[in-house]
């Protein structure tokens, strides 16, 4: 995109400011972000966690946050999601307590696991993947259901797909503010 996606502006916020509200109002306990400290997120009430390993991704920063705060489990929430809405991650929350493993949605034959809760079962497997450098998401999710560590939550419905509206380029965005 060119710059920073986690400052963006959405419904008079930053990205990163309203994704962690939208976790907050799906009832999260503890809020941290994954990124550098120096980032928009800065004196605010929300701590930032850094990646462990460079260069590895969005599976790095949660593998991150759960080295370092050792949860049962987190959701994990891209910044650049702008449609996601608060009542979709309590359903995966929810989903999540009821398996008593990670819960990632299904949209269309896809994972999307940059909206999902992740069990800290899942610790080997994902430092598994990041010493073999294999780091794709779809592949990681793939692994974790065959072994019983995730489960699928198949989100059929357009309302569902439309949460996962991803801005990860500057024509996503400028076709997002165009909708919006």
């Amino acid at each position: 995109m060119g710059q920073d996606k986690s400052g963006l502006i959405v419904d008079g916020r930053q990205l990163w400011e309203r994704q962690a509200l939208l976790l907050e109002a799906a009832g999260a306990d503890t809020v941290v972000v994954s990124g550098n400290k120096d980032g928009p997120w800065a004196g605010s009430l929300y701590r930032a966690v850094g990646d462990v390993h460079e260069r590895v991704g969005p599976m790095g920063g949660i593998f991150s946050v759960m080295q370092e705060l050792k949860p049962d489990r987190i959701v994990a929430l891209a910044v650049d999601m702008p449609r996601m809405e608060a009542d979709f991650l309590g359903r995966l929350m929810d989903r999540a307590l009821e398996c008593g493993v990670g819960v990632v949605p299904r949209v269309n034959g896809f994972w999307e696991p940059l909206a999902a809760v992740y069990s800290r079962c899942l610790m080997p497997l994902l430092r598994e993947h990041i010493e073999a450098s294999n780091f794709e998401l779809q592949k990681l999710v793939d692994e974790g259901v065959k072994r019983g560590l995730l489960v699928g939550l198949e989100c059929p419905d357009e309302h569902a797909k439309s949460c996962f509206l991803n801005v990860n380029t500057l024509g996503d965005w400028r076709n997002y503010n165009k909708d919006t």
